[in-house]
């Protein structure tokens, strides 16, 4: 995978090896919300064939314009040739080339020179450090990219809606702390040069030892044995509407050593042999009601037996509950008692299971698509409340 990089005066673009090489120049990366008139990487190349000045004729008429010329603007005063914009250096018409370039942003934004925030939102004269001020309340904060947006690039410069820069993010650590529950130690964390995913894996340590938020655990991955940890933020994605349900519930401390997570969960069989739903107290926010008891369940293979040894299989797999029909099995779900695992964190290793065994949807067969579109209902897992409640385990 190659990065794309936009050239900052004549707006052309370039591609570089996605290598850490010095081959890639320094370059400027833009973190923003998206508009309603964002320029695709087609349309940028139109309107610079046809006139580079046409970009800056029409910036007053187009948000979206307006964002990649001033974004340019700065990382050329900044002494940066060439910046990356994810509206216009990405061409989201080649799926391909899409999928890899979500896979690779996390490492693009780490390796940037500089990332503009640019809060379209906050005016210049902006209070920021006062609760209830428009940085408090800014969307940039509520999208679900920025937290790899904030944490992965040593550098970031917030800029207010006219492109005025008003602070970094060292400058002001304890605010942004308050403005989206991230520790000051986590947002001031160096993340090393060259660990790649051993960077975003760290990142969930240090997040780990300040929550016991199952979300945390929640994620789709590319179907292989793993641990209870994502490789990449894109993992996050199709779980991205995740929230807390019962917080009534105080969920156990969770500790890792040697790559090991120990955690209590609710744990069940499923017809498949050493394989288990353990079910987390956390559930996707569309769910109607919100006294309902609609958690999802990860699958996890027990690798001893007679151990509470787990690996976590067919990390592509969440189960949802929340269009089961019957009241059986969730009336009693959440009376298990909770299982204390120790679950390893594994190379990815292929091993497919037949899910149509795991998967007894109710009035209607099991789909391969349930699970990659998520915008159709989950399979579901059903059991009677007998075999749920007699072979849960129970450990001293």
């Amino acid at each position: 995978m190659v990065i794309r990089l936009l050239h900052t005066r004549d707006f052309t673009f370039h591609e570089f090896p996605n290598k850490q090489t010095p081959k890639v120049p320094p370059y400027a990366i833009l973190s923003h919300t998206w508009g309603d008139d964002e320029v695709s990487y087609q349309s940028l190349q139109d309107i610079v064939r046809e006139d580079k000045m046409q970009l800056v004729q029409s910036m007053s008429f187009s948000h979206g314009l307006s964002k990649i010329y001033h974004c340019c603007k700065q990382a050329a005063e900044d002494k940066y040739e060439f910046a990356w914009i994810d509206t216009c250096c990405i061409n989201k018409l080649d799926s391909a080339e899409l999928s890899d370039a979500i896979n690779s942003m996390f490492r693009w934004y780490k390796e940037s020179a500089v990332c503009y925030a640019y809060l379209a939102d906050v005016p210049a004269t902006d209070d920021f450090r006062v609760e209830g001020s428009a940085f408090y309340n800014s969307m940039w904060f509520k999208r679900g990219w920025t937290l790899q947006e904030l944490l992965a690039p040593q550098n970031v410069e917030f800029y207010s809606k006219d492109w005025q820069n008003f602070t970094t993010k060292y400058d002001i650590p304890d605010v942004i702390a308050d403005v989206t529950g991230i520790a000051e130690e986590v947002l001031t964390m160096p993340l090393l040069y060259g660990e790649g995913e051993k960077a975003f894996w760290r990142l969930q340590q240090e997040i780990l030892k300040d929550t016991t938020d199952h979300t945390l655990f929640a994620w789709k991955g590319d179907g292989y044995t793993s641990g209870m940890f994502a490789r990449s933020p894109a993992d996050f994605v199709p779980a991205v509407d995740m929230t807390t349900h019962r917080r009534d519930l105080q969920n156990s401390a969770s500790s890792l050593t040697n790559r090991v997570l120990q955690i209590e969960l609710p744990l069940a069989p499923t017809p498949i042999p050493d394989v288990y739903t353990a079910v987390l107290n956390c559930y996707p926010w569309r769910s109607e009601g919100v006294d309902d008891f609609y958690p999802v369940a990860l699958l996890l293979r027990r690798q001893f037996q007679g151990r509470n040894d787990f690996v976590r299989v067919q990390n592509n797999e969440m189960i949802d509950f929340r269009h089961l029909k019957t009241g059986s099995y969730l009336d009693q779900a959440a009376h298990i008692d909770p299982t204390y695992l120790y679950v390893k964190q594994v190379k990815p290793i292929e091993v497919t299971y037949n899910m149509r065994k795991v998967f007894f949807a109710m009035g209607r067969p099991y789909r391969e698509n349930d699970i990659s579109d998520s915008t159709k209902p989950y399979p579901l897992l059903c059991f009677s409340s007998q075999t749920v409640m007699g072979d849960a385990l129970r450990c001293a």
